[in-house]
């Protein structure tokens, strides 16, 4: 038996695990910071509550809870809910098999009977009465009865959890019309849990991790992409008036680093990573602001048409197509010929 501790500003979990080799414990991301809540998580984890993570888009809920266990060595186990969820993708079914019957354990069981950590992702998006079958399951003294398994009485193993994430809770819920087809969760239910807001990574964080993820990346380019994402996340000035979704995330700010790194132009990463997401009314617009934060550090389009104006050595007409636009694609950094595969991309407005 070895025992695996991390500790986070004072708080720290211990954990013992019988199977380093368990294909359901998560690899550790040396790129990933810790946040301020991970306190309280670690406070809620060690007094064996249930903990509901409520936050944005892409603020790294799910992350926080695999990369806690990945340093513990904890086995988890997630699911994604939605309206189609079922309960016998809870609780499991009855099976046959070379003509015999038998019955399946679904994830809650299972992560009962084997001491995993139960993630549930996107609670807020599933049907109200699957939800209701975990009301025992969250009481001080949680006990699951199967009663599809000729009424199994399953009782959790020590190192069992139960955690949640969703989008539309708590101090979210201001901001729950956000979210296409979330359900309301009742106050008995949510009675049930320790809610824990993550928000979004404060800026000096969110470069420094942008920087460990993505060596390569200009330091410019970093801290600028994230000025940008907080001033979007602010609603600050020309950006307010933009469809930018319910949050300018983390997540999205990682496929643009990922992008400008390859390609050596955060204009040309955001067409690529993001922009091209958007409505083509608002293309053009963006562009310009964008060009206010990263103009002077463009590279040159192949061609340009008169007029219009210029995001640092990138110039952009009045009056554009979509498909007008076509920047360099990354040059070969050995010798000889450069691949193939690096031919120009056309990138839209």
């Amino acid at each position: 038996k070895n025992k695996y501790v991390y500790s986070y500003k004072g708080r720290s979990i211990a954990q013992m695990n019988f199977d380093e080799t368990n294909y359901r414990i998560p690899h550790i991301d040396t790129s990933y910071r810790f946040q301020p809540f991970t306190s309280l998580l670690l406070d809620s984890i060690n007094a064996k509550e249930n903990v509901l993570l409520s936050g944005g888009t892409g603020t790294g809920k799910t992350t926080s809870l695999m990369q806690i266990a990945a340093h513990i060595k904890q086995p988890v186990t997630r699911i994604n809910l939605n309206g189609e969820t079922r309960l016998s993708d809870i609780l499991g079914k009855m099976q046959v098999a070379d003509g015999k019957t038998f019955f399946e354990y679904g994830v809650l069981p299972n992560a009962m009977k084997e001491g995993h950590w139960l993630i549930l992702d996107e609670l807020d998006f599933a049907d109200p009465a699957v939800l209701a079958i975990l009301h025992p399951v969250l009481e001080e003294n949680p006990i699951l009865v199967l009663k599809e398994n000729a009424g199994e009485v399953i009782k959790p193993h020590p190192n069992f959890r139960i955690f949640a994430t969703a989008n539309s809770v708590g101090a979210m819920g201001d901001r729950a019309e956000a979210y296409d087809g979330t359900n309301k969760l009742n106050d008995a239910f949510l009675d049930r849990w320790q809610v824990v807001y993550v928000p979004n990574l404060l800026e000096k964080e969110e470069i420094r991790m942008l920087r460990s993820r993505f060596p390569g990346l200009q330091a410019n380019h970093a801290k600028d992409m994230v000025k940008f994402a907080n001033a979007v996340r602010a609603n600050n000035g020309e950006l307010a008036s933009f469809t930018f979704g319910d949050n300018f995330s983390t997540r999205k700010v990682i496929a643009w680093a990922k992008k400008t790194k390859l390609y050596r132009d955060p204009i040309q990463g955001a067409k690529i990573s993001w922009l091209d997401k958007m409505p083509l009314s608002e293309q053009t617009s963006i562009l310009r602001i964008l060009g206010t934060y990263f103009g002077k550090r463009t590279r040159k389009v192949k061609s340009i048409n008169a007029g219009g104006f210029t995001l640092g050595k990138v110039s952009v007409p009045k009056l554009i197509n979509p498909m007008d636009i076509s920047f360099d694609a990354p040059k070969s950094r050995g010798r000889g010929r450069p691949r193939k595969d690096t031919a120009n991309e056309k990138l839209a407005a």
